[in-house]
């Protein structure tokens, strides 16, 4: 029961600023250095070396092409000032491909990318001139001790001088960032290991290939001398070693015949024979299991892209629509690190711009957004198809010109092997046998009744069957 008692609020006094401290592992309270360290630098080498690997170079490749081809929009808010709109996507719009090309790509390679924005002052405006990519191995990224935020990057000059770029004339991407380590996580590092274990696979495939994939010659000989190459008593051993000389193999061995009838799995059907000559190969029966477990690798390469196998690499198994379902995911995904990238030029990049030429009020006004992934034919043909069954009239009219066997493959739409009635082939789907009835009635608008088969309306089939019954 309330006794009366007043409880005075903590937000009364409350300062509106950061109070805890830079969120990272292993450090606590406030940092010693404006340089953050980087976790990942003494891996970059690695990472240089795995983009030549062919299966991560295509699973880079299809992560940056498609968020570098769907383009931006630019909305403005209510109440923005005139013509903010028109100067941001003056600024942006000619540096677009170059900054998700890079900001994707020093996401997948090194966890972050940053850019030098420099920019020209004309009629009193500040406009975008350049955007400049730096090099993750020659730049520090900087933060306040206290708090870890974000205030800029560092290079150093041939004088190793510091040449600092402050939030206004900096741009910083990351993607995958744990606290206030800007420095993100490399998508490389998701297959690092599975790199390494393919590279020792592949090099077990090739001592495999070298020792013992390769034919070998085998000797038999009896213990003994024989008169060989003019003389009168040569050791056999010797004269087998000559024989091997001269054969062309990768490998070769010498038997003597009194240990090969100890040997039941040297083949030898008569323990006194004399010399013989065999070439043994293992016909490449061992070389599955290498080619096996670097599928299975590869297939884990893409994995660690954020991408399932089945949407990039050979189906083995599984439907259609387990493979769509996985391209589905894989675009989802995409869109999530394009909208990650570009709402970072917004707090950064946009709203300078915006303060700078318009004033503070400005800020947030204006907004670049990310166009998504889709497919725009698709969506055509589903607002036509609507149509089609939303407008009797327009259904009818269109349909005498419409293939609809092709309509309905082009949205992947369902279909019946074999109509309800009659076994007859849904060629065409149900609104065919409609329109079969209405021509055979003669009341196809626009059209006369017709005795043959109407060509891209209705399938030969039915109008046998029809003369049958």
């Amino acid at each position: 029961m309330y006794s009366g008692t007043v409880i005075p609020s903590a937000l009364v006094d409350y300062e509106k600023k950061e109070r805890t401290a830079a969120q990272l592992y292993g450090a606590y309270g406030e940092l010693s250095d404006y340089e953050l360290t980087n976790k990942y630098e003494h891996l970059y080498k690695t990472y240089r070396d795995m983009i030549s690997d062919p299966t991560i170079a295509f699973a880079r490749m299809l992560c940056v092409a498609p968020l570098v081809t769907a383009g931006w929009s630019y909305e403005e808010k209510e109440g923005a000032p005139a013509g903010a709109k028109e100067c941001v996507e003056h600024c942006l719009s000619p540096w677009r491909i170059d900054i998700c090309k890079a900001a994707l790509e020093g996401y997948i390679d090194y966890g972050w990318v940053g850019f030098e924005m420099v920019y020209d002052v004309k009629d009193g405006k500040a406009f975008l001139s350049k955007v400049k990519p730096l090099l993750q191995a020659q730049t520090w990224i900087l933060v306040c001790t206290k708090t870890g935020e974000y205030l800029g990057l560092r290079q150093y000059n041939y004088r190793n001088e510091n040449v600092d770029l402050g939030i206004y004339d900096s741009l910083h991407v990351a993607i995958d960032v744990e606290g206030t380590n800007w420095y993100g996580r490399p998508l490389l590092e998701n297959a690092r290991a599975i790199a390494k274990q393919w590279d020792q696979v592949n090099a077990s495939a090739n001592k495999y290939d070298t020792k013992v994939a390769g034919a070998s010659w085998v000797v038999y000989y009896p213990v003994g001398e024989s008169p060989y190459n003019g003389q009168l008593k040569v050791d056999n051993y010797q004269i087998a070693m000559d024989f091997l000389g001269a054969l062309q193999a990768n490998g070769r061995l010498a038997v003597p015949m009194t240990i090969a009838k100890w040997q039941t799995d040297m083949n030898v059907s008569d323990e006194n024979a004399g010399w013989k000559i065999e070439l043994i190969s293992d016909k490449g029966a061992g070389t599955v299991g290498f080619v096996e477990r670097q599928k299975y690798l590869d297939a884990l390469k893409v994995r660690a892209f954020g991408m399932p196998e089945r949407a990039v690499l050979e189906g083995q198994y599984g439907t259609k629509a387990d493979a769509t379902a996985h391209a589905d995911f894989a675009i989802t995904v995409f869109e999530m690190r394009h909208q990650i990238i570009v709402q970072q030029i917004n707090r950064q990049a946009v709203n300078f711009i915006l303060e700078t030429n318009f004033g503070k009020e400005a800020i947030d006004t204006v907004i670049v957004k990310a166009n998504p992934l889709v497919d725009e034919r698709r969506i055509l043909l589903e607002k036509v198809y609507s149509q089609i069954l939303g407008s009797p009239d327009g259904m009818l009219n269109e349909m005498a010109a419409l293939d609809m066997q092709t309509f309905r493959k082009q949205l992947d739409l369902p279909e019946n092997p074999f109509q309800a009635m009659g076994g007859l082939p849904a060629a065409q789907g149900l609104l065919s046998e409609y329109f079969a009835e209405l021509q055979q009635n003669g009341d196809m608008p626009g059209q006369k009744f017709v005795t043959g088969p109407a060509v891209g309306i209705v399938p030969p089939e039915y109008w046998q069957a029809q003369q049958k019954s």
